[in-house]
């Protein structure tokens, strides 16, 4: 999970630090949540910001770490017509898939608002995590753990990304932003 939180947390933050809208609602939400800045983070604090997990979503939906997920077959299936036998390696690429047309509406534009009536199709194209009874573990911590550390940094710091937003970079099996990512970094006055 190092690798996947810490691309996450980049592409979260370039994503937001790209829209003065959706920045403006993010530090809306901190001051809410955390009573001005004056609350320390808790449990509690961090699972209020929902739209500071939306955020982490659509950043997920549109530059997933990994780029395919592969199960293999237990029982003989047939989908869309095509016979697939037992032993049979499936692979989706969640890069591919969630930025699909007839389920994710503009899939190439980042939009957090798109999670807050989320019900199908997403529920179930969503697969930054995977699915099903072999969907990730982790994914919850790392909701908590990026959230954490994304609302740290923007309570204490004025943060503006300089750079365009990156490509991604496809070149290892987890797929991070190709350098450089560059933020204007100030810390806010105490």
């Amino acid at each position: 999970g190092q690798h996947t939180s810490s691309i996450t947390s980049t592409w979260t933050l370039a994503c937001i630090a790209s829209s003065k809208r959706v920045m403006t609602e993010v530090m809306k939400e901190q001051e809410e949540t955390t009573d001005g800045y004056k609350e320390q983070l808790s449990y509690d604090v961090v699972t209020n910001m929902q739209f500071l997990e939306n955020c982490m979503k659509e950043a997920l939906r549109m530059y997933p770490p990994l780029i395919m997920l592969m199960r293999q077959t237990k029982v003989p299936m047939t989908i869309e017509g095509y016979e697939i036998p037992v032993g049979t390696t499936l692979v989706v690429s969640p890069a591919a898939s969630m930025r699909c047309e007839d389920v994710f509406e503009k899939p190439d534009v980042f939009n957090p608002w798109r999670y807050d009536n989320w019900t199908e199709p997403y529920q179930n194209s969503y697969i930054a995590f995977g699915g099903g009874l072999h969907r990730c573990l982790g994914e919850r911590f790392a909701f908590l753990q990026v959230r954490s550390i994304l609302s740290v940094l923007l309570r204490d710091y004025d943060i503006e990304l300089v750079s365009s937003l990156p490509t991604i970079n496809y070149d290892s099996m987890v797929a991070g932003s190709r350098p450089p990512v560059t933020f204007r970094v100030t810390r806010k006055p105490e």
